[in-house]
């Protein structure tokens, strides 16, 4: 008998992965109706805009009063949602989940904190030039415990969504408006030191309440992940050689699920923690950034989440 169901866990999942490679039916284009290049028929914004590309938002701190196109907008003491994209470089709908991600980073600027994680067979390297890995154990956790079968799918927040912490593209939009809709709980600044000669960077956190969180204990949870990575992916137009890979989840600073940082942080409480980490030597320091964030352990919900990069 428990082979049996063993055996049909397998099916299942063989099922959901083949169905992730069947083409789904998006469109890339630009879909800002200020753009001088505007496309009605587009679903997902691929940053091909033209016009005077900018932040729209006076209340933003790099507001733009010339700006016609709006992207990128910077904001102090907001919150912040952490999107976490499950993908891999030989799912050819992946690349769809990238772009929505881009989506959504310039649409709500930095209240958008992205992470990339590479998982599932999808993300396994194969032959050349497929043999890339951004596998990781942190991903490999992650895969099990949110029992993710197919990509491309997400986590908003890590909040649960009809049962599952995953769901499906169209979907992340109003699950990140939802969360930005939330008042504030904390903050969390990052500063980094870099020793370019150890490769080694120290990170300093700080973490302020600004209402009483009293549902603890909390976590502090810190990744590493790199920007701009250049290797090849499956898409639906074809192999690209040249695809560049974003947000890309590296490791874990401390665990998939952090250290436990308080049971209660009242309004006004600073806790600091200092991290060290020693970066890995095929890594680009200059494109590496620390994601940190405010979980709660018995969920591992995210209350807060920030990102800063390691050498600017």
């Amino acid at each position: 008998m428990k082979n049996l169901i063993y055996l049909s866990t397998i099916i299942i999942f063989s099922l959901a992965l083949t169905s992730c490679c069947e083409e789904i039916k998006y469109k890339y284009g630009c879909t800002n109706k200020l753009a001088d290049n505007y496309d009605p028929d587009a679903t997902i914004e691929n940053g091909s805009c033209t016009g005077a590309v900018g932040c729209t938002d006076s209340t933003a701190s790099n507001y733009d009063p010339l700006a016609a196109v709006n992207c990128g907008c910077e904001y102090e003491n907001v919150r912040r949602v952490l999107i976490e994209d499950f993908t891999g470089h030989r799912c050819i709908n992946c690349p769809y989940g990238a772009e929505k991600v881009k989506e959504l980073v310039c649409k709500y600027g930095n209240q958008i904190i992205p992470i990339a994680v590479h998982c599932t067979p999808l993300a396994d390297p194969g032959p050349a030039p497929f043999d890339a890995n951004y596998q990781t154990p942190v991903g490999d956790q992650l895969m099990t415990d949110f029992a993710l079968i197919a990509i491309p799918t997400g986590a908003i927040n890590r909040m649960d969504y009809n049962g599952y912490v995953v769901s499906d593209i169209p979907t992340w939009e109003t699950r990140v408006q939802q969360e930005l809709a939330k008042p504030l709980e904390a903050t969390v600044a990052i500063e980094n030191n870099y020793n370019s000669s150890s490769r080694e960077v120290s990170i300093d956190l700080t973490i302020t309440g600004v209402t009483n969180l009293s549902e603890g204990p909390y976590n502090i949870v810190v990744y590493i992940i790199e920007d701009k990575i250049q290797s090849a992916q499956v898409t639906p137009e074809g192999d690209d050689l040249e695809y560049i890979q974003s947000h890309v989840l590296r490791g874990a600073v401390n665990s998939t699920y952090g250290d436990e940082l308080a049971t209660s942080i009242s309004i006004g409480e600073t806790i600091t923690k200092n991290y060290t980490y020693t970066l890995n030597n095929s890594w680009d320091e200059d494109n590496c950034i620390v994601v940190a964030f405010l979980s709660k352990a018995s969920d591992n919900s995210v209350i807060q989440a920030n990102e800063a990069h390691i050498t600017h």
